[in-house]
């Protein structure tokens, strides 16, 4: 794969390569390939990433902030998200982030560990499970990242036994559920019941 610079332009005295085509070709330029922009087009990448019709034309309705059908539409959803995991309103509370995956990982990871005697154990086995090692490494969280195969799920015997080992009082027990990078399918529940059996506090 080769990229092709049809002009250099100079601006502020630097030089910035402006491309025009990316051309797949053994040799020089035989071939171009040509993305259409109005082509529609399916994700198959994990997530899920593509929505309905009917979910893009909602979004073309502007509503307000303080509106009451937002405000009124956010708590549903909220109380709606606690019904699916099982819990109750009177302990827990769901909060929306407007972001990215890796923002949302972030804001957990840096405001629920313990700013004194925190221990985050970080189980990874692809690049999201190594980004939020990056993440707990920027905010200067004590942590461990226990790595496993890219291409499997994580292992839950090898989990409890670094939980069953006791050497350490992990305050915060962080995975992917579904490792994008791979599309691997993490056993988030029994990893569940480990973290309550070894670190029910």
């Amino acid at each position: 794969m080769y990229s092709c610079f049809s002009r250099i332009s100079t601006t502020n005295g630097l030089r910035i390569p402006l491309v025009r085509s990316v051309i797949f070709a053994n040799r020089g330029c035989s071939s171009t390939t040509h993305l259409k922009t109005n082509e529609k087009k399916k994700l198959f990448t994990p997530g899920p990433l593509g929505i309905s019709q009917s979910t893009k034309e909602a979004m073309l309705r502007d509503v307000g902030s303080r509106d009451v059908e937002f405000i009124d539409t956010v708590a549903e959803i909220r109380g709606s998200l606690l019904e699916i995991a099982g819990v109750s309103c009177n302990d827990f509370t769901c909060t929306l982030l407007p972001g990215s995956g890796t923002y949302a990982v972030e804001s957990v990871l840096s405001s629920t560990t313990p700013k004194t005697n925190g221990k985050v154990l970080i189980l990874e086995n692809g690049a999201y499970g190594k980004r939020m090692g990056l993440i707990a490494a920027a905010h200067g969280l004590d942590c461990h990242v226990a790595h496993f195969s890219e291409d499997k799920r994580i292992d839950v015997e090898m989990v409890e036994k670094i939980m069953a080992a006791g050497s350490t009082d992990w305050t915060n027990v962080s995975v992917v559920h579904c490792e994008t990078s791979s599309g691997a399918l993490n056993p988030v529940q029994h990893i569940g019941h480990l973290v309550k059996m070894y670190a029910p506090s």
